[in-house]
């Protein structure tokens, strides 16, 4: 599957993916999946990314724009993908197999 995410919402991309990620392995077929132009997502800079240490009162909140200078708005696009697909070990291992362009 290729997917062209140019001037497209992070959050109604990655709801696509998902869906036709889990449609797929439904089927049980292998799914390639190539992304390009993942540079010119729109994404609110005023929201923030929550992130739980695993501690009581542990939760830390990093702003969108400042997740995507650090860390890339590939890695961005990876774990709102993540957050999406049901909790199970085959689906993250499918999304390490993503394919950015």
């Amino acid at each position: 599957m290729i997917f062209n995410l140019k001037g497209l919402k992070i959050g109604r991309v990655c709801t696509v993916l998902s869906k036709n990620i889990i449609d797929y392995i439904l089927i049980k077929k292998n799914i390639n999946i190539v992304i390009k132009r993942s540079y010119d997502v729109l994404y609110k800079k005023d929201s923030f990314f929550y992130k739980h240490t695993g501690y009581p009162g542990g939760i830390k909140k990093i702003k969108n724009s400042l997740y995507i200078k650090n860390k890339g708005m590939n890695n961005y696009i990876k774990k709102t993908l993540i957050g999406m697909l049901p909790k199970k070990k085959k689906y993250k291992n499918i999304v390490n197999n993503i394919i950015f362009e």
